[in-house]
């Protein structure tokens, strides 16, 4: 752990948001540089930081997709990786083939009801791959 890492998390969850960056924190350091709450700005954030990682609830970040009017998928940066929360619902307004689609986008997605140590087993590789 002698890389600190930056993150932006777009969580809409305060509860969550402080979760998952307190489980962050376990497996490497990280320096977050934004906490989005609310739609409508994680792609204007992602233009003005680059960021490490982005920690993103994936029905949040359908939501971004509807509000640019665009089916695109695009990366801001081609370095930065994307780690999907996934809720245990489909966010409205997709069949479940076009939120296939969303999951995509990520280097890896997690499922918010996994347990502290499926979590762990998931993220840990990545943290240890890149420090």
């Amino acid at each position: 752990m002698n890389h600190k890492f930056s993150l932006v998390i777009a969580q809409p969850n305060y509860l969550l948001r402080r979760g998952v960056l307190s489980l962050l924190q376990e497996y490497a350091s990280f320096d977050p540089i934004c906490e989005l709450e609310e739609n409508g700005t994680l792609f204007e954030q992602l233009k003005q930081f680059t960021p490490d990682y982005v920690v993103i609830d994936v029905n949040f970040f359908a939501t971004e997709l509807a509000n640019l009017n665009s089916s695109k998928l695009f990366r801001p940066s081609k370095q930065t990786k994307y780690i999907g929360v996934r809720p245990l619902t489909t966010a409205a307004g997709y069949t479940e083939s076009e939120y296939e689609d969303i999951l995509q986008f990520f280097d890896l997605v997690v499922l918010c009801n996994d347990t502290k140590q499926q979590l762990g087993a998931a993220l840990q590789p990545v943290f240890e791959h890149d420090g």
